[in-house]
This record gives C-alpha cells, structure tokens and sequence, in this order.
C-alpha cells in the first residue's frame, strides 16, 4: 500500500510483484540489502549512498524502458 502511494506522489507506474521481487534479488546479491523470503529485506552492510546509486540506476533503466514502449 505505502509502495502504491509512493508511486502515485511520484506520478510512475507501479511495478509488479515478481519485477520487485527481481530487483530486491539483485541488490541481495549486490551485498546491499539482506533478503529473506521469511523476514523480508533489511538493508545491512551497505551505505546509503550505495543503496542510492544502485536505485538510481535501476529508475533510469526504468524510464528507458518505458521509453522504448
């Protein structure tokens, strides 16, 4: 719900579970969020500014993508 509403003050389209479920398994082995199906995602080890840059980049091949569609 908060990651709908999120979206919607940012004026982007939502992504669906399996494709978020996809980016949080990228930045687990990335070593930047700790990931566990039974107690969810912590970020641990990772600086914010990392987790930072690795979101950034993940929004601009998102807006790539759209573009191209």
């Amino acid at each position: 719900e908060y990651y709908l509403i999120a979206c919607e003050g940012r004026e982007i389209r939502s992504l669906s579970y399996n494709k978020i479920r996809d980016y949080i398994k990228d930045l687990h082995f990335r070593g930047l969020v700790n990931y566990n199906p039974r107690k969810g995602v912590s970020i641990v080890g990772a600086s914010v500014e990392d987790l930072s840059r690795v979101l950034q980049t993940i929004e601009r091949s998102r807006e790539l993508e759209e573009d191209e569609t």
